[in-house]
C-alpha cells in the first residue's frame, strides 16, 4: 500500500522561518543525489551576500536537512554562525525521502519566457546593476534575443512594471533585498566583491 502519511493539513503547520539554528547543527542527507559545484556554491554565496538569506533551510525535528543543502554549503562558506530554518515536523519518513528530489527536480521543469528575460536582464544592466547576482552567465546573456523597441513593448507589458499593486504585494510578503551585509551569525557584515570577482572568473 502506497505510503502518504502525514499532511500540513493535520495542524503541523509552519510558518516562514521558525527560527535561527547554528550552521554546525544541521545534518545533510547522506544519500542526497544533488550534487554542488564550488563554482554553484560561489554563486549562492554571493546572492545570500547581495540580497540576504531569504530563502530558509528546510529541516526535520532531529535538524536533519530537507531542502537546502546548497545554501548550507555557501553558508559555511560565508563563515555564518546561524542560518535560519524551517522546522517540519508533519512528513512521514517517506515523504522527506521523495521531497528531496522533488524540490530539486521540480524547478528544472520550468521554462524561460527569453524574450521576457532579455528585457529584465537589458534593464538591469541599463541600472548597472551587476549581472553576475542574476545567474547567469555572460555566455548565456549574449545569446538571448536582442530586442527591437517594439518588441520590448510588447514584452514590458506582459508583466507587472516596478511600483505597481502586484509588486508592491510581492515586496509586502516578504521578498525585500537586504542590501549587501548578511547580519546572521553575530551580526557579522560580508563584502560582496570577493565573491563578485570570484563569478566572473568562473
Amino acid at each position: 500500500m502506497r505510503e502518504h502519511g502525514g499532511s500540513p493539513r493535520n495542524g503541523h503547520q509552519n510558518g516562514p522561518a521558525d527560527r535561527a539554528l547554528g550552521a554546525r547543527k544541521l545534518i545533510p542527507y547522506v544519500r542526497n543525489p544533488r550534487t554542488h559545484s564550488d563554482a554553484q556554491i560561489a554563486q549562492i554565496a554571493a546572492s545570500i551576500a547581495e540580497f540576504g538569506f531569504n530563502n530558509p533551510i528546510l529541516v526535520d525535528t532531529k535538524a536533519g536537512i530537507i531542502a537546502g543543502h546548497g545554501r548550507l554549503l555557501a553558508a559555511r562558506k560565508l563563515q555564518l554562525n546561524e542560518v535560519p530554518v524551517i522546522v517540519l515536523d508533519h512528513p512521514t519518513e517517506a515523504q522527506k525521502r521523495a521531497y528531496i528530489l522533488a524540490d530539486n527536480r521540480l524547478t528544472e521543469n520550468a521554462g524561460w519566457d527569453e524574450e521576457a528575460l532579455s528585457l529584465e536582464l537589458q534593464e538591469l544592466s541599463a541600472a548597472d546593476f551587476d549581472l553576475n547576482f542574476t545567474g547567469f552567465s555572460p555566455g548565456e546573456i549574449d545569446a538571448l534575443p536582442a530586442l527591437p523597441d517594439e518588441e520590448r513593448t510588447n514584452a514590458r507589458g506582459r508583466r507587472p512594471a516596478p511600483g505597481t499593486a502586484e509588486r508592491d504585494a510581492a515586496m509586502e510578503m516578504g521578498y525585500k533585498p537586504a542590501g549587501r551585509r548578511v547580519t546572521l551569525g553575530g551580526d557579522r557584515g560580508y563584502d560582496t566583491r570577493g565573491f563578485v570577482e570570484g563569478l566572473r572568473s568562473i
